[in-house]
């Protein structure tokens, strides 16, 4: 198990992102909540929610369900996070329907990059 370990370590270092490699020396190596919280923060916009390319299918800044989808994954088993999870699912209830769904797509994407599917 440990060559598995070490070479998925290896490809995050190669091709991860902070974000990736925080999360995989917090899950694997005893590294730290707060550095998983602090590369997190960049993703999160001024209305709780997250965008800003976390999820590679949207790279636009504005927040959206599939963004706070991946925050909200990221964030399981992360102590402290508690901070961020009210604002984010603040925000996720504002975009709510009147049958309170929460749209796949929230607003207008079509200025920024994406996956043929995220309209």
């Amino acid at each position: 198990m440990s060559k598995i370990i070490d070479n998925a370590e290896q490809f995050l270092w190669l091709s991860g992102r902070v974000l990736d490699r925080a999360r995989f020396e917090q899950l694997f190596r005893a590294g730290s909540s707060q550095r998983v919280i602090d590369a997190l923060l960049p993703y999160r916009n001024a209305d709780g929610g997250f965008g800003q390319g976390l999820e590679p299918d949207f790279r636009g800044p504005v927040s959206q369900t599939l963004a706070l989808d991946s925050a909200l994954r990221t964030l399981e088993g992360v102590e402290g996070a508690d901070a961020l999870l009210k604002p984010a699912l603040d925000w996720a209830l504002s975009i709510r329907s009147k049958d309170g769904g929460i749209p796949n797509v929230s607003g207008d994407v079509s200025p920024y990059p994406r996956a043929p599917w995220f309209v």
